[in-house]
């Protein structure tokens, strides 16, 4: 099946390149909106604009929508580019990843403006000063089709104006991304400014519809993270061309770009790039070449924020604390650090390296450090009990007596702050009963599960907790029926397509088309009728197919296929029958033909000939016995 899926998408990149390249028939300038074509990004830019494939930071807005789908944390960029002659250009991008949506969400502004213009009547006599500027806002959605497929969609609104006179319409961007089985090689695709042009006065323009199919490679250059991308564009109003370019990283601080772009009008097509951050926060900055005119400096930074999409929010927790947990530990602070790893225990009992340094404070608790840091965590539990934080003023005192358990002061306050608990269990629990009662079950249970953390006897609220997760059981049972049900639908809606594709083959004698789809059905839903019966014939019918051309084995395949599916089927024993005698008289051909091979002295000629002759009838005795004659003698 996957070999399936990896053959579909190939065939579809194939087919996209194949059919723009047909399609695109335009002339230069016969495009409007053109500023849609300024290419954003300091990064992507540095890297020569192949971008299409790699696709993994926020600028993916632009250059791919599929790739909104694969990142993992929420991200912001803005890009400055001064192109001079007073005209600027800024690009404004934002992408985050929605759990519930399977991908994530996007947008972008672009704003294209020249500074105030002079007017000047036909005469040519001054007039007031005109403006200008080009806008075009998107939204963008990805989705994770299959774990390595991902495809997005851009919406744009664009707008334009040229003194007193606008013009605006809308379009629209379709990419795909597929991390393909060959580690680090990554593939992608985007059509961009698919709509119905815009009319500026009398005149409609159709958009500069462009597309791009890329691949790019990930790997390791000296320890450094490195990528290597090439890009295909194929745009409406221009020949083809390439866009190539490189990255390298440097202990994930400092990333090295070049590029190149193989036709540019103004230059070689030369273009680098720097890039200085980290994990939060990058500024990039890109140089292209422009010729006679002046060169072309991008600046931009993105933000980055958030937890990682992929990494729960229990994983993070625990590296935190373990991570303090041994900082703690290697600075002689024992009680913090016991506090981190037992922290860690609550939530993975298992945790082995929170076992291991809890072991190892255990063995070292006489120690003379142990003894500050309770004295100072006994003043931190004394300063809690006075704010009336019981909970921290406990949660100290408890480690003092886990650490020491005779101390006398600490076990003193814990029998004070338990008989004020009484009140507070009370409140938590009012509380969750009111929980209960509006079907909020999973905070029912959190407030009955602390009111037990604290008062471990309190019979009610372990009724509750009984109570509580029979009604989640209840739930569970309800969705997982859904879902059965659900499956059920699509199974029947997948036997159904694949019924009508097979009957379909089978209507036009496509037997071995015909034998997938019934196959398909037969995966699914075993007794099949329908498919049972017209698979039998297909297999007949192919097997004759394959004996009429000297396919004997083949034929033979098909022919137990067919008796393995319905044993009384005559037809196909006879034909076995038949089958079975022409293969014996084609091995006893092979059989005499590799003795005269060795009589010839043709070792290996001969061990050919009797190796068809047992392919064809395995028990072919005098085959078998030369043959193995003849392996000893070639191996001597």
């Amino acid at each position: 099946m996957k070999r399936y899926i990896y053959k579909s998408i190939i065939f579809v990149l194939l087919s996209i390149g194949f059919s723009l390249t047909d399609c695109f028939a335009s002339g230069r300038g016969t495009t409007g909106a053109n500023f849609l074509k300024i290419a954003v990004g300091a990064r992507p830019l540095g890297m020569g604009g192949a971008f299409v494939a790699v696709a993994d930071d926020v600028n993916t807005v632009w250059w791919n929508p599929a790739g909104v789908a694969t990142i993992k944390r929420k991200e912001a960029t803005l890009m400055h580019n001064e192109m001079g002659e007073d005209i600027s250009y800024q690009f404004l991008a934002y992408n985050q990843p929605v759990r519930k949506l399977r991908g994530g969400l996007g947008g972008s502004i672009s704003y294209l403006s020249v500074s105030d213009i002079q007017g000047y009547s036909p005469g040519g006599i001054k007039t007031k000063k005109l403006s200008t500027y080009d806008l075009a806002i998107s939204l963008c959605y990805g989705l994770k089709i299959v774990p390595s497929v991902s495809g997005g969609i851009n919406f744009k609104f664009i707008a334009e104006k040229l003194a007193d006179k606008k013009a605006s319409t809308c379009a629209l961007d379709i990419g795909g991304l597929w991390n393909t089985p060959v580690s680090g090689l990554q593939l992608g695709f985007n059509i961009q400014n698919l709509g119905g042009g815009i009319k500026f006065i009398q005149e409609r323009s159709s958009l500069p519809l462009n597309g791009k199919l890329g691949c790019a490679y990930e790997f390791k250059f000296f320890g450094a993270q490195s990528i290597v991308a090439v890009d295909v564009n194929i745009p409406v109003d221009y020949s083809v061309f390439v866009n190539g370019g490189v990255e390298c990283k440097i202990y994930d601080l400092i990333a090295l770009r070049a590029g190149f772009k193989s036709k540019d009008d103004l230059s070689s097509g030369l273009r680098l790039g720097i890039g200085i951050g980290g994990k939060n926060l990058a500024v990039d900055y890109s140089w292209l070449s422009r010729g006679d005119f002046e060169d072309s400096h991008r600046m931009s930074a993105t933000l980055r924020f958030g937890r990682e999409y992929e990494e729960s929010m229990i994983e993070r927790d625990i590296k935190e604390h373990f991570e303090r947990g041994k900082k703690y530990f290697n600075n002689g602070q024992m009680l913090k650090a016991h506090r981190e790893f037992k922290t860690i225990l609550l939530v993975s009992p298992g945790h082995k390296g929170a076992r291991d340094f809890i072991s190892r404070i255990e063995v070292s608790v006489e120690q003379v450090e142990v003894a500050k840091d309770i004295a100072n965590f006994f003043t931190q539990g004394e300063k809690y009990y006075k704010k009336g934080d019981l909970i921290s003023a406990r949660a100290m005192f408890e480690e003092i007596i886990a650490l020491n358990p005779d101390h006398r002061e600490a076990k003193n306050y814990i029998n004070t702050i338990e008989q004020r608990f009484g009140e507070v269990v009370d409140s938590i629990f009012g509380r969750g009963v009111s929980y209960y009662e509006q079907a909020n079950y999973l905070k029912a249970l959190d407030d009955m599960k602390k009111v037990l953390t604290l008062n471990p006897e309190h019979e009610k609220a372990k009724q509750y907790v009984t109570l509580i997760e029979d009604k989640l059981r209840e739930l569970e049972k309800i969705k997982l029926e859904l879902r059965m049900k659900q499956e059920e639908k699509r199974k029947r809606r997948k036997i159904s397509a694949s019924l009508k594709k097979g009957l379909s083959y089978y209507e036009s004698k496509q037997w071995v088309k015909a034998i997938n789809s019934f196959n398909e059905i037969l995966a699914l839903a075993p007794d099949h009728k329908v498919a049972l019966k017209h698979i039998v014939i297909c297999y007949y019918a192919q097997g004759l197919t394959l004996y009429k051309e000297g396919k004997l084995l083949e034929a033979l395949h098909m022919f137990n296929n067919v008796l393995r599916l319905y044993p009384e089927h005559e037809e196909a024993q006879k034909k076995i029958s038949q089958v079975n005698e022409e293969c014996k008289e084609k091995a006893e051909e092979y059989n005499r033909q590799g003795l005269v091979e060795y009589t010839k002295g043709n070792l290996k000629e001969a061990i050919e000939a009797w190796e068809n002759a047992l392919r064809f009838y395995p028990d072919l005795e005098t085959a078998r016995k030369n043959l193995e004659r003849a392996q000893k003698e070639i191996n001597k």
